[in-house]
């Protein structure tokens, strides 16, 4: 299929989902303070990124693979998917939303979202319980990117194995809940509100 067709098909997309891109800032919120530098890394659109900051003027940055999808004035840093190009603990906050489980490597790029984060990182990702869980997920989200253009990996991961992950890189979960935006989704998101531990 076209690049035409890959980006109006995301873009259309974009527009139905513009409602839930509101629903996640909404719940990540209460976690950013006024002020705060943030990184929205994967930031695709810049939905998200203009929501937040038009209710709490932080200074964001936007990262992400291209910015060819972008539909707000805020510019989109590209880079490679591997090093983030920013110095140790940059950001006071770093917004990962559904992005983990298509880096070739979501181990390393969590282990780099550590390294430029101060103490706050904020994560949503798409959890699965047993094997039909395992399906529905990847069947759902191949098709997803699919229609938008976009090739994978689809790495995707139980809570229990995130929790394992976050343990290992002396994460402390300070807040997690289960989503699903919309409600008709027929997979299983959630978000972890994460901080590094001091001891």
């Amino acid at each position: 299929m076209s690049n035409f067709f890959h980006k109006s098909m995301y873009q259309l997309m974009a527009l139905v989902n513009f409602k839930r891109s509101a629903n996640l800032a909404n719940l990540v919120l209460p976690f950013i303070k006024e002020g705060e530098r943030v990184l929205d890394l994967g930031g695709r659109t810049g939905d998200v990124a203009k929501y937040i900051n038009d209710r709490r003027k932080v200074q964001i940055t936007l990262l992400d693979l291209t910015d060819e999808f972008s539909k707000t004035n805020f510019k989109i840093e590209v880079y490679d998917g591997k090093k983030i190009p920013y110095p140790n603990g940059y950001f006071d906050c770093v917004l990962v939303f559904f992005v983990l489980h298509h880096s070739d490597s979501p181990d390393l790029t969590l282990e780099e979202v550590v390294r430029i984060s101060k103490n706050k990182i904020i994560i949503f990702e798409d959890i699965f319980e047993g094997k039909v869980g395992f399906f529905l997920t990847q069947a759902w989200d191949r098709l997803v990117c699919f229609l938008g253009g976009d090739k994978g990996p689809f790495n995707f991961r139980s809570d229990k194995q995130w929790k394992k992950q976050f343990k290992k890189l002396r994460l402390k979960i300070h807040f997690s809940k289960e989503v699903r935006f919309p409600f008709w989704r027929p997979t299983n998101q959630k978000l972890y509100v994460l901080v590094k531990k001091t001891r």
